[in-house]
């Protein structure tokens, strides 16, 4: 079952290149005999730009009400942390386009945190099982959000 789901995550990265069905093919056999799962990583950050670029096309007022449309720096910010981000961490959070403009990494898995990404700033917040938050802001860089995301984890995984 392992090459199967790994088939299918190579040949969904394969779908997105501008390569003829047989090259496809060929290219996705040649990556399940090496064993080499760095498509798979490249899978998974593609699929997080890809979702990225669908807010491009929202409009105002795009959640029934009154939100922003996206902020093309905040678009810029988000692309560059997630180009960045290992993919261990990528693959422990969502992207949600949020009413003011900005961009929400969200954590999966019932960890209870959120990294918001602006035009020029960031701001970040967890709370562990024990119920202790922590919660910081500050100028935006994608490694200042990389050393964020490395504390939202370390609290969280040491209130457990």
């Amino acid at each position: 079952m392992g090459s199967t789901v790994s088939m299918q995550r190579v040949w969904a990265y394969l779908e997105s290149l501008s390569l003829s069905q047989r090259n496809k093919r060929w290219l996705a056999e040649r990556l399940i005999e090496s064993g080499d799962n760095t498509i798979t990583a490249d899978s998974c950050r593609m699929e997080m730009l890809n979702r990225l670029d669908s807010f491009l096309d929202m409009e105002a007022g795009w959640d029934g009400q009154d939100a922003a449309p996206m902020e093309w720096a905040s678009y810029q910010n988000m692309r560059a942390v997630v180009k960045s981000m290992p993919t261990k961490r990528l693959r422990q959070w969502n992207l949600f386009p949020s009413p003011n403009g900005t961009l929400l990494l969200s954590a999966r898995g019932g960890v209870r945190a959120s990294v918001n990404i602006g035009n020029d700033a960031f701001s970040w917040g967890a709370v562990d099982s024990k119920g202790t938050a922590i919660s910081g802001k500050g100028d935006f860089s994608a490694g200042a959000v990389a050393e964020a995301i490395e504390r939202i984890h370390n609290h969280v995984d040491n209130g457990r």
